[in-house]
């Protein structure tokens, strides 16, 4: 068996909704209606907050603000404030302010459900304006929004300005008449006019009109257009002075006034007679005679003519630089006499002229000109030059080692200059050589200047002196010298000298005794001083080491007997190039000693 399910059934859903759609038919009205309400209180309250701020920098600064950046803040949320210029924005509310009429204007936009209105009020007077359709559940509204602030909308007629501070209308054009503002009129009079002249008329056409409200009056006629009704008197014709005047009638301003026409010369007046006695221009001949005029030239009469002076020919004469011309020669016809016409120039020259012959330097080679001057077309040209060059040639001076100087010649402003210059010649480097005791000794060898050929001749094979540092000693020289030529640092014995065998006699000194009691080429014991050490050591003494064998020579050793002493036998080996020439250089003093 099926059970059964608890639910709603589409008639109770149905029902539900209407009611809920009948409730929302009520309630959305007045929910709309509640919250146009609160949007215009919220524009009120920003007009009165406006009209504060207002009253405070009037009361402060003497005068209303006109820019919304000259106030701190007008909410208490500055966050939402966005002020430019005369208009300022709070959140979805835009303030503007009127200067013209003190008056500021609060609009909200068209936001549905919320329709757009604005209210709008004077800087001192909280009387409202409003505009929309949230104006008609406000009381006290006294008229439309824009009226407020714009003279309660009063408006002026055609050619009025309006006062946005006064409301008063005021004609801008000149005339004023019948409530009527308009320009004056500048036509509507009489425009011709015509007036009788002796013998004609003339007819006036006005040409300017002086504006006014009652339309206008001409000022100005203009130049009138005349005529002449009857017919112009007869040219006539004068003549007087050598002179014909041509009269002639205008009509002017509808009368015939005569025209002296422009005087024409003539030669003569008919009928005049004249005596002639004039000189001819082309030739200065000399005219005798009579004239009568006739058409007003002269006709001749028994006249003759005479030859006058002769005319001068076109010719030119220099004297001291001044070259003058006769350029033109004209008949005076008063005189009878030629007139020359001349000019005159400056020439450097007249023919004939002498110059002197100068003489000068030449400022680029120096040489000695001399010039030679002729007056050719009133001008000097040179006829003849010479020339004898002055400059020296180069010179070079060695004189001084290591020095080259060198003098050029060169020719400045037409002098000779001279230009030494001195080039150093560097010497060549200078070749050494050990010597002296152990070669411990430098010599070098030297240089030589060569004037003819101004360099060094380097001269190896001419060596100078050997030069030993100090603190160098010889062995050859001196005994207390050790072989590397260092002196040899002596101590003196102390104690008693021990006794030498040898002492007492001479038998039994000499040990392997053959060649007598000379002991030459043997050996004898001996003590001497250890000087290195300070202690008596014995020693052999002996002539020739070569034979007793040992270094037994207690004093200086010499090759074959000549003066040149060694410390050691070695030493005189080396000499000797051979051993059995090395003897004891003291060897028979210590044996006649003892």
């Amino acid at each position: 068996m099926l059970s059964k399910r608890k639910g709603f059934t589409l008639t109770e859903v149905l029902v539900v909704v209407l009611i809920i759609g009948i409730l929302g038919a009520i309630a959305y009205p007045v929910y709309t209606k509640t919250i146009m309400r609160s949007r215009a209180a919220e524009a009120i309250n920003l007009l009165e907050l406006t009209r504060d701020k207002q009253m405070t920098s009037v009361a402060r600064q003497g005068q209303y603000f006109n820019d919304f950046g000259d106030i701190d803040q007008l909410t208490a949320n500055k966050s939402k404030e966005t002020p430019s210029g005369r208009q300022m924005n709070v959140g979805k509310y835009t303030i503007s302010l009127n200067e013209a009429s003190e008056c500021l204007t609060v609009t909200y936009p068209n936001t549905k459900p919320q329709p757009a209105f604005s209210f709008s009020s004077s800087y001192d007077d909280s009387t409202l304006g409003c505009t929309g359709a949230i104006c008609q559940t406000f009381a006290g509204i006294v008229g439309n929004a824009d009226s407020i602030c714009n003279c309660g909308g009063q408006t002026c007629g055609a050619g009025f300005d309006q006062n946005n501070l006064t409301c008063e209308c005021k004609c801008s054009k000149l005339c004023n008449q019948g409530g009527t503002c308009f320009d004056p009129y500048t036509g509507g009079g009489a425009t011709t006019k015509t007036e009788r002249t002796a013998n004609g008329r003339c007819t006036y056409t006005c040409k300017a009109f002086t504006a006014d409200c009652n339309g206008g009056t001409c000022t100005d006629w203009g130049t009138p257009t005349c005529i002449c009704t009857n017919n112009a008197p007869l040219p006539t014709v004068s003549c007087s002075n050598g002179q014909t005047i041509t009269t002639s009638y205008q009509c002017v301003s509808g009368v015939w006034k005569p025209v002296e026409g422009t005087p024409t010369r003539v030669d003569c007046c008919d009928n005049e007679r004249k005596t002639i006695n004039e000189v001819r221009a082309s030739d200065c001949y000399i005219k005798t005679g009579t004239a009568i005029c006739r058409n007003n030239k002269w006709v001749d009469q028994n006249v003759q003519y005479r030859p006058g002076e002769t005319k001068p020919a076109l010719t030119s004469t220099c004297s001291a630089g001044t070259l003058t011309t006769i350029t033109d020669v004209q008949c005076d016809t008063q005189t009878g006499r030629w007139i020359k016409t001349t000019s005159t120039k400056q020439v450097d020259c007249c023919a004939g002229d002498t110059k002197p012959s100068t003489t000068q330097t030449n400022p680029t080679t120096c040489a000695r000109e001399t010039i030679n001057y002729a007056c050719v077309g009133n001008k000097w040209v040179t006829s003849s030059s010479t020339s004898n060059p002055i400059i020296p040639e180069p010179t070079k001076d060695c004189s001084v080692p290591g020095r080259i100087t060198t003098t050029t010649y060169a020719c400045v402003n037409g002098g000779v200059r001279s230009n030494t210059s001195t080039v150093a010649v560097r010497e060549p480097s200078i070749s050494v050589q050990a010597c002296g005791p152990c070669n411990k000794g430098m010599k070098s060898s030297s240089n030589s200047w060569n004037k003819e050929t101004c360099s060094y001749d380097k001269i190896d094979a001419q060596w100078g002196e050997c030069i030993v540092p100090a603190g160098v000693c010889d062995p050859a020289k001196d005994r207390n010298c050790d072989a590397n030529c260092e002196p040899v640092v002596t101590k003196e014995c102390t104690g008693a000298k021990p006794t030498n065998p040898a002492e007492g006699s001479l038998a039994g000194r000499c040990v392997n005794n053959s060649r007598g009691n000379n002991c030459t080429g043997d050996y004898l014991l001996q003590y001497k001083c250890d000087e290195t050490t300070g202690t008596w050591v014995q020693s052999k003494w002996c002539n020739a080491p070569a034979i007793c064998g040992g270094d037994a020579c207690p004093g200086k050793y010499t090759c074959d007997g000549k003066p040149q002493y060694y410390d050691t036998f070695d030493a005189c080996n080396r000499a000797c190039s051979s051993p059995t020439k090395c003897f004891c250089s003291d060897f028979q003093n210590i044996v006649e000693k003892l």
